[in-house]
């Protein structure tokens, strides 16, 4: 599990390093209590808590692994110390 502090790669699709991130914060939670502070946070323009919950049920239904309410997640804060 990753920790605060821990220094992560971004990779493109063709596994070349975009950036360079920090853990600021980890959370586990379930899927059902993702706050909507957590789910604006990731910037894809959701307009609710419902919005973005829908969009990532549709995601991870496509990619076989559906969420349920229950469903633990982890959800990580960070900063980007280096891009490029």
């Amino acid at each position: 599990m990753e920790f605060p502090g821990e220094r992560l790669a971004l990779l493109d699709n063709d596994g070349r390093a975009v950036a360079t991130i920090e853990i600021t914060d980890v959370e586990t939670t379930s899927f059902a209590k993702v706050t909507w502070g957590h789910a604006a946070a990731e910037g894809e323009g959701d307009a609710s808590l419902e919005d973005w919950r829908a969009g990532h049920r549709r995601f991870w239904q496509r990619e076989g692994t559906p969420v349920e309410d229950g469903t633990p997640l982890v959800c990580l804060t960070f900063r980007v110390v280096r891009a490029g």
